[in-house]
């Protein structure tokens, strides 16, 4: 809002993705900037990340921490787009903005000052390299097929042991970095992905090795009942990391893989229902804006006039399942 001598002057700035739907009306008024993503690249966001970061990584993990995203993030972002058959189109700023989420929803202790003060000097670099290569894997490193993930595996092993494949070097951007962690494991066969990191002992852990066996009553029915896999854990664990994180998440897929039954099951049979409730959105081809939001306010509480949120003391989780039918439909319009 700017002032003027003969009343307030109104100044509205709009983000947009293209220029599809608007008029020419609209073009001719407005003065237009065109941003490409790797005009600000990704660098200025981790800088701001860094600041945000709890005050018991202090300033000489933090100064690591920047090494080693200078040292592996640009040369795994340029082979991911270079080699790697991408499920769904990403940008370098989204991908090191997930792995930054990631990160900060798994160092929960780090924002406990009492017990962060427990924790030696030595296992706190254990837990941040570890992390941080964990939270790479799960972000710039899962976007491809299970053929792109390979060859990511065998392009990361060689970049984390100093090995830097030819014709990366120039992407590195710090002169020498190295992790204090040994990599995930190759027995049997074992891949980056068949792996997590477990605070409790400080070491890599199988999925496998944490699955709990179930009981499946005889009453189930049988769409009810999933069988816990590595892939049902990994996926579930990072889900409810980022939930307890705030952060929000978005599964892709082909069509039948199980993502709503997993979130599904998440939300209503492992979440605390004393802290939150969800909401569950349905879009089709058919959905518009102002059929979401009377769907979404329909199952709040009002608060005030224009205010709706959910009960008082209760977190409130959104799902919306199958996101891209509205898009689908209007390609199918414009074709």
């Amino acid at each position: 809002m700017h002032q003027h001598s003969g009343g307030n002057i109104e100044a509205c700035l709009f983000q947009v993705g293209d220029l599809a739907v608007a008029s020419p009306a609209t073009v001719s008024r407005c003065g237009m900037v065109y941003l490409e993503p790797h005009q600000l690249g990704w660098h200025p966001l981790m800088l701001s990340w860094l600041g945000t970061l709890p005050i018991s990584i202090d300033g000489q993990m933090k100064v690591h921490l920047k090494g080693l995203f200078e040292w592996l993030v640009s040369p795994c972002l340029k082979f991911i787009h270079k080699n790697v058959k991408e499920v769904s189109q990403t940008t370098d700023a989204n991908l090191v903005v997930g792995l930054m989420r990631i990160f900060y929803s798994l160092i929960d202790e780090f924002r406990n000052e009492e017990l962060s003060k427990t924790m030696g000097k030595d296992k706190k670099k254990i837990w941040i390299d570890s992390i941080f290569v964990f939270s790479l894997i799960w972000s710039i490193g899962c976007t491809g097929d299970d053929d792109g993930r390979k060859h990511f595996e065998e392009f990361f092993r060689q970049l984390a042991t100093g090995h830097t494949p030819e014709g990366y070097e120039i992407y590195i951007l710090c002169e020498s970095e190295s992790l204090f962690v040994d990599l995930m494991p190759t027995d049997d066969g074992a891949t980056l992905y068949d792996y997590v990191f477990d605070k409790g002992l400080s070491k890599w852990m199988l999925w496998t090795d944490l699955i709990v066996p179930v009981e499946i009553p005889e009453s189930a029915n049988f769409n009810e009942i999933i069988i816990p896999t590595k892939d049902t854990l990994r996926y579930t664990y990072i889900l409810n990391q980022c939930i307890v994180a705030e952060i929000p998440m978005l599964f892709v897929g082909p069509t039948g893989t199980g993502k709503t039954i997993y979130i599904n099951e998440h939300l209503i049979n492992r979440l605390s229902k004393e802290t939150y409730v969800s909401v569950l959105v349905c879009f089709s081809a058919r959905t518009s804006a102002n059929m979401t939001q009377n769907q979404i306010d329909g199952q709040l509480d009002r608060r005030k006039r224009g205010v709706y949120g959910p009960p008082l003391g209760k977190r409130l989780i959104i799902f919306v399942d199958d996101l891209n039918m509205p898009q689908v439909y209007y390609m199918y319009l414009s074709s």
